[in-house]
């Protein structure tokens, strides 16, 4: 395993997470030396008074929260104990669908009766967008028994939801705000960027230091506000439970080094943003284009992070997939995600402005080539994500429940209700859920991905688990 991670980081050039980038930004050495315990004077996650406690503080004081957390277990964790705490509560959750698994895991291990609400979705370029707060309110007056909303914001794209609308909605129906923002720890790092979710009236939120900060990966933190503190000793309980009795300092070490590290390099970050948004201005790329806040991808004006790099496939020559796979093979670049119609490259401050150059004319050769050997523009096809609740057989915890079950090639399984949940990774986002039944829509989609060979939880060798 170590020769092979050598000869991957020593070939390829990341455009994906961790935001250290290969070591790029290396901020802390001799990490086998900082291999420590709880013994006296390295304080105790779990019961901190010491040097942790301090540095969760000063967090707290950076994130203006009132109250962080250092994880070690990843957002997971987070997620999971969070879900755990608001689980006391009589009622049900209202989650958006394009949530990450841990929120379903946390719903299913805590029993919890949960509703879905859907983003927008483009069809044209295939991938979920911001929740409306209409939506939101919507639901709420539907299910006025729901005590938690849960939101992913920003998406894996980079797109961000009206937080602040959302809160006071979900605030004014009495119920608590839970954001996953595992993808926004570097917000609060520039004004030229949203806002984070726990300055706008989140009640918790999470966040994967790992994925855009120079910090090492399964790091990542909880906030909270004041709106919540009556549940902090059992929130705290909860983290104890669903995070390692052993935990890693060197980890622990990692988030403050990151953070500290951007906190004193705000300025060069801002510098970093002016020069990105110039660099994609000036140099755009035939057959697509960047996802930005100008309307590109809905009527209306868009919140993004500018520096959550999307590109929009228009040129149905060549599909996201293709041109991932080109980039790594000729160009040896690796980007976060394919789809159909998209790629996301994550970048952080380790990534010069060049590197991005480099990513930017790989893109344009690809397409160029391809567009060449055609010699005409096609229609590029349509990746149709689920839009609409698939038919509920029985709940997640009761379809996890049952005995007797059959395992059958998923192309065989329309109508069949799912015994796991399927989920393409990344994103990470589930298809479908244990208790739902399989629809033509997600054969279909699930098809498309299989083809360009991308990783399915819940399916070995095309076949996957029903309920008889």
């Amino acid at each position: 395993m170590y020769d092979e991670l050598k000869k991957y980081t020593n070939d390829i050039q990341s455009f994906h997470m961790p935001g250290h980038k290969n070591g790029k930004l290396q901020l802390m050495h001799d990490l086998y030396a900082l291999d420590v315990t709880e013994v006296p004077g390295t304080d105790d996650l779990h019961h901190p008074s010491g040097m942790i406690k301090e540095v969760q503080d000063r967090i707290g004081r950076i994130y203006q929260s009132y109250q962080s957390y250092l994880l070690i277990n990843g957002s997971t964790s987070g997620i999971l104990a969070t879900l755990a705490t608001v689980a006391r509560r009589k009622g049900s959750v209202l989650v958006s669908r394009n949530c990450h698994k841990a929120v379903y895991n946390g719903i299913l291990i805590n029993r919890l009766e949960a509703h879905y609400v859907y983003p927008n979705y483009d069809e044209k370029y295939g991938f979920y967008g911001e929740v409306e707060a209409q939506a939101i309110e919507v639901m709420l007056k539907k299910h006025p028994d729901i005590h938690t909303v849960v939101l992913t914001s920003p998406t894996y794209e980079g797109i961000v939801s009206d937080i602040q609308k959302i809160s006071q909605i979900v605030h004014a129906h009495g119920a608590i705000l839970l954001v996953d923002e595992a993808h926004g720890a570097h917000l609060t790092f520039s004004h030229l960027l949203p806002q984070s979710a726990i300055e706008l009236g989140a009640d918790y939120v999470i966040q994967s230091t790992h994925k855009t900060l120079p910090c090492l990966t399964q790091t990542a933190l909880l906030h909270m506000s004041p709106s919540v503190k009556v549940d902090q000793d059992v929130l705290e309980e909860n983290l104890a439970i669903f995070q390692s009795s052993s935990p890693s300092y060197i980890l622990m070490a990692s988030i403050e080094k990151g953070i500290d590290f951007m906190e004193t390099h705000r300025k060069e970050f801002e510098q970093w943003i002016i020069a990105l948004r110039d660099l994609l201005e000036k140099h755009p790329i035939q057959g697509g284009q960047w996802l930005n806040d100008d309307g590109t991808f809905y009527q209306q004006r868009l919140s993004h992070d500018i520096t959550r790099l999307t590109f929009l496939i228009d040129d149905g020559c060549i599909s996201g997939y293709d041109i991932s796979e080109k980039l790594r093979k000729e160009h040896h670049m690796q980007v976060e995600l394919a789809g159909e119609r998209h790629i996301v490259a994550i970048i952080s401050m380790a990534d010069s402005i060049k590197d991005i150059q480099r990513l930017i004319d790989g893109i344009r050769e690809c397409l160029a080539k391809e567009r060449k050997k055609e010699g005409v523009v096609k229609e590029a096809k349509k990746y149709l994500l689920p839009t609409n609740q698939p038919e509920q057989s029985m709940s997640m915890h009761m379809a996890k429940q049952q005995m007797t079950w059959d395992t059958i090639l998923y192309t065989e399984a329309l109508g069949r209700t799912a015994k796991d949940m399927i989920i393409p990774y990344p994103p990470g986002i589930p298809l479908i859920l244990p208790g739902e039944k399989i629809t033509q829509e997600i054969v279909n989609n699930l098809e498309s991905l299989d083809k360009h060979g991308q990783e399915i939880y819940g399916i070995i060798k095309g076949e996957i688990r029903v309920l008889r």
